[in-house]
């Protein structure tokens, strides 16, 4: 039986448990999608095999999230097998953020994440929306994060 202590831990940890959830966007199939179309006119056995790649890249897109916590960044990826990883906001080193002309033209952005997580040190968060403003609030939250640990970074050569 859960105390009233416990309780307020527990609903503390729901409610931070996620602040945004993304997820990348089914542009990035694009790509797919025409060619599927171009080989309906040469060959139908082309195209049918055409379709069933955009459809498994249309689940991988799809079951692929961020989710963005008061202290974490979790990366689910998978449809049958899942990998969950976990990364701190404090061992963010560096944001990168690409934007390439097709990119920019339906509004998604690349944002690159270096860590020093052991097992992630590069995290891509592919075809995500507001890539500007992604970028600055996780710039922010790894400052943040970094003063409230006390963590400092040393880059040695």
């Amino acid at each position: 039986m859960m105390n009233n202590k416990d309780f307020k831990i527990a609903k503390q940890f729901d409610s931070d448990s996620q602040l945004i959830v993304d997820r990348p966007s089914q542009w990035l199939n694009i790509g797919y999608f025409l060619l599927t179309i171009g080989l309906t006119f040469v060959s139908m056995e082309l195209a049918f095999i055409s379709l069933i790649i955009l459809i498994w890249k249309s689940l991988v897109l799809y079951f692929t999230k961020w989710s963005y916590t008061t202290d974490t960044i979790l990366e689910r990826v998978g449809v049958f097998n899942v990998t969950t990883d976990e990364i701190q906001f404090f061992r963010i080193k560096d944001l990168r953020l690409y934007q390439p002309l097709l990119y920019r033209i339906v509004g998604i952005s690349r944002l690159i994440l270096i860590t020093s997580d052991k097992f992630k040190p590069v995290l891509v968060l592919n075809g995500i929306r507001n890539g500007k403003r992604k970028r600055d609030m996780l710039k922010a939250l790894a400052i943040s994060s970094r003063r409230e640990m006390g963590v400092k970074e040393f880059d040695i050569r």
